[in-house]
């Protein structure tokens, strides 16, 4: 029998309807320490980036610094419970003193401290394109390069430019994905101070060896992931290399979004032809 029969039962039939069944739900969630996604607290971390700039590698990172597990079986359902993804979540749990949600928004009044994890945009697009694919949108990489189709919410360098705006004046920690890529480490250990939080370097370490690219792969393969849109037959985590948007962009498109968003690469230390390093 399915939540919605269950409901049906104790709802007398004259008196049956979508809001009176909403408002039992709630009850029952809200009575069993469950929140709303959209309730807040002024302590919560909002752990922020474009799609595809390894917003699910640090989500399960993260996982494991704040709770010393061992990550290697940590399946992407247990994940989203940890931290809760604000866009596939309707309630979540509070565990700790501060939770940390999953967000690709631009700045909100309530983001009050803000994790922001950026990648080279030209890599964040090519991975973008390739899991919008896999979710069967109908779309090329030139149209999601020029004209934006299909992107959420905004093009690359304007999700940049607002978020070091900053408008709503959030504390905000910046991690590049190559950081994390070459030091993770220490990079990790920037959120733990960020966050308030004393972790060992073992501790940390742990987090990272258990999230390792081919042990991010492996996780994928047993356990998949929390998503019903997306087609199994794809791979979520597919190369995690940096600067692989040569092999996989064509130079107009590169040109374009060098052209684009040249400020935004520039400011954060992206070079603009890699190739001539």
């Amino acid at each position: 029998m399915t939540i919605k029969q269950i409901l049906k039962k104790i709802i007398q039939p004259n008196n049956y309807s979508l809001e009176k069944e909403q408002q039992i739900v709630n009850s029952y969630l809200l009575n069993n320490g469950f929140q709303h996604i959209s309730y807040k607290e002024p302590q919560d971390v909002f752990i922020v980036g474009f799609p595809k700039s390894g917003n699910t590698w640090i989500q399960n990172l993260i996982s494991g610094v704040l709770f010393g597990i061992d990550t290697n079986f940590l399946p992407d359902k247990l994940t989203q419970i940890l931290i809760p993804n604000i866009h596939g979540s309707k309630h979540y749990k509070r565990i700790l003193d501060f939770t940390c949600f999953k967000s690709h928004l631009l700045p909100q009044p309530e983001y009050k401290k803000v994790v922001y994890i950026v990648r080279d945009g030209r890599d964040s697009l090519v991975s973008y394109y390739h899991m919008i694919k896999a979710e069967g949108k109908d779309t090329t990489l030139r149209e999601m390069v020029i004209d934006g189709k299909g992107i959420i919410p905004c093009k690359w360098h304007e999700h940049v430019r607002q978020w070091k705006e900053n408008k709503y004046n959030a504390e905000i920690l910046w991690i590049r994905y190559e950081d994390l890529h070459s030091k993770p480490l220490e990079e990790m250990r920037k959120f733990c101070d960020f966050v308030g939080i004393a972790r060992t370097d073992d501790t940390i370490q742990r987090s990272i060896n258990g999230n390792s690219f081919n042990n991010m792969q492996k996780k994928e393969e047993k356990f998949g992931w929390d998503n019903q849109k997306w087609n199994k037959e794809e791979k979520f985590i597919r190369k995690g290399k940096t600067g692989s948007y040569l092999e996989e962009m064509n130079p107009e498109l590169i040109d374009y979004f060098n052209n684009e968003s040249k400020t935004e690469l520039l400011a954060l230390g992206y070079n603009l032809f890699p190739e001539n390093k």
